[in-house]
């Protein structure tokens, strides 16, 4: 009986050392792993915030009526939600760009720079990263209109919080 009691301590002790040095092991791995530079740097790039001076901005494409020269807004009224109108959207990180009110391409923000009044936006985008653009934008904030500047063709859009004082019009089924 002294002896299974001897063995019982015995097999107690021997528990807790290894639960205790499993303990210990468990300590230095989460520490080990907490002070990986590859995961700090990691960390710290989620963390940078892009300059967006756009973000949280929505804007309407804009056509130009070939009689008169008017700017008007398109609205496909057989649609339904945010499909209705051609659009940009910003966020803090990245740009819908809704020109195809079907398919609308979504694009990570890398970085935002500026050369006097241009705002130049270097895309990457969001399913296909090996696809890289980038959009040059001049926004007259007081007006409320952005320029998209595409190679020969200057795109014009209007902030939603101002298209109000533009007309707009039913869009035709292009087939």
């Amino acid at each position: 009986m002294k002896k299974q009691k001897k063995q019982k301590i015995k097999l107690l002790l021997i528990s807790l050392f290894l639960i205790g040095t499993v303990s210990s092991c468990k300590n230095v791995v989460n520490d080990n792993t907490e002070k990986d530079p590859l995961n700090e740097s990691l960390s710290i790039e989620s963390d940078t915030k892009i300059n967006n001076p756009l973000a949280n901005k929505k804007f309407y494409y804009l056509d130009k009526k070939e009689e008169n020269g008017e700017l008007r807004l398109s609205i496909y009224p057989y649609l339904e939600d945010d499909y209705d109108m051609a659009k940009i959207i910003f966020t803090d990180s990245m740009l819908i760009d809704g020109w195809n009110i079907m398919a609308p391409y979504e694009w990570k923000i890398e970085r935002v720079s500026q050369q006097d009044s241009l705002l130049i936006y270097h895309l990457q985008m969001m399913y296909y990263p090996e696809t890289q653009e980038t959009f040059k934008f001049n926004y007259n904030e007081k007006k409320g209109i952005l320029y998209r500047k595409d190679r020969d063709t200057t795109f014009i859009l209007i902030d939603s919080l101002k298209s109000n004082s533009v007309r707009k019009v039913k869009a035709e089924w292009i087939l």
